[in-house]
């Protein structure tokens, strides 16, 4: 005789299926059906069970309502229609009571408040003045605007002026190649520009055109899912937060599964990656994968060679990558790794507001 799956013997082991009625009613049915799907979506059976315990009781607090108004001789259609009321408000008032308990939960788990707010602070990392001028970039500025008089030009522009900082500028220009130039990337860093600036209903219609051009290339889902952990650091409704959140993960896990292509895209991709993945809470099976990202990005700069990337600009990478790590190692406690990265900040731009912040850092390490 063949056993009954695990859940199906703990609904009949809790008296919530009928042992000896066979086939199941159509309500029993139901029960089986909703408790499989649960369980299909990680809750464990004892706690699906509980719940369809739970249920039962709710049924059986109703059902003694209803026999409580037909005793006081109240008139079967008044008892039904009173049943039904009290069946909607009692929806409702499970829904409301749900909902407030998993928002709580759900503001501590994704850490939608203090650490996306200062991520989305700090990601405004604008170069130094001396930092620009010693790197050759202000030249390499002029050379690209010169050369900005086709759609290429332009792309190779907007992304400069993307790299160091100066994003309202660069989505201009971005915008501009997008109507020449048939590359999902342009789209992609034009979404994350307009996520910078806040310009969130932009960023999110770009995103969605460019995934919809290139589904599988590796920067565009990376990007896509930066502009929806944006979205969700600044929604108000939990609901609408988680729901972008897990977007976010499901670009970020796509992005994973694409060989590398060009080079420095494959390193913009690991950056992107790396610094929303590793801000969230250890809980969602990622963090880890984030600081790895991060890592990558520092160990395989130095030997990065691109023709059409300027000197230093690299190195703008190289110092994000590095801040992040420090500063989310610093909060995991893992101080000495921490305070190398964050000293590389300081190397590579230390006249930059993001190198002063990194002090600061340090300073809190002791």
């Amino acid at each position: 005789m063949r056993h009954p799956e695990p859940i199906v013997q703990g609904l009949l082991s809790a008296g919530l299926l009928p042992a000896d009625e066979t086939p199941w009613t159509e309500p029993h049915r139901w029960v089986v059906d909703a408790a499989r799907v649960l369980v299909s979506q990680g809750m464990d059976v004892s706690t699906v069970v509980r719940l369809a315990g739970l249920g039962r009781e709710l049924g059986h607090l109703e059902s003694k309502a209803l026999v409580q108004d037909v005793a006081q001789g109240i008139g079967p259609r008044e008892a039904f229609s009173r049943e039904s009321t009290r069946r909607r408000a009692l929806t409702r008032f499970v829904a409301a009571v749900r909902h407030a308990g998993v928002s709580g939960t759900m503001r501590r788990l994704t850490a939608l408040s203090d650490p996306f707010q200062a991520m989305v602070a700090e990601q405004l990392h604008v170069p130094s003045a001396l930092y620009l001028a010693e790197r050759g970039l202000v030249a390499a500025e002029e050379s690209l605007r010169a050369a900005a008089t086709d759609a290429e030009g332009q792309r190779r522009l907007g992304r400069f002026l993307m790299a160091i900082g100066r994003y309202a500028e660069a989505a201009r220009w971005l915008e501009t190649a997008s109507t020449g130039l048939a590359d999902a990337a342009v789209l992609a860093h034009l979404a994350v520009c307009r996520a910078f600036l806040g310009e969130g209903d932009a960023a999110r219609r770009t995103i969605q055109t460019a995934v919809g051009v290139a589904p599988t290339r590796g920067v565009v889902l990376a990007f896509a899912g930066v502009v929806r952990a944006y979205f969700a650091g600044q929604a108000d409704d939990v609901i609408a937060a988680t729901t972008a959140v897990t977007e976010a993960l499901d670009f970020l896990e796509r992005s994973r599964t694409v060989p590398p292509a060009d080079p420095l895209e494959h390193l913009e991709t690991r950056l992107a990656r790396g610094r929303i993945a590793a801000v969230l809470p250890a809980d969602f099976g990622i963090h880890r994968q984030g600081l790895e990202d991060l890592r990558a990005v520092l160990r395989e700069s130095p030997d990065l060679q691109h023709a059409e990337t300027p000197p230093g600009i690299v190195d703008i990478f190289r110092l994000h990558a590095a801040y992040f790590l420090g500063t989310t190692l610093a909060a995991d406690g893992q101080s000495a790794e921490a305070r190398e990265a964050l000293k590389e900040v300081v190397l590579i731009d230390p006249a930059s507001a993001m190198a002063e912040r990194a002090y600061r850092r340090l300073g809190e390490l002791g």
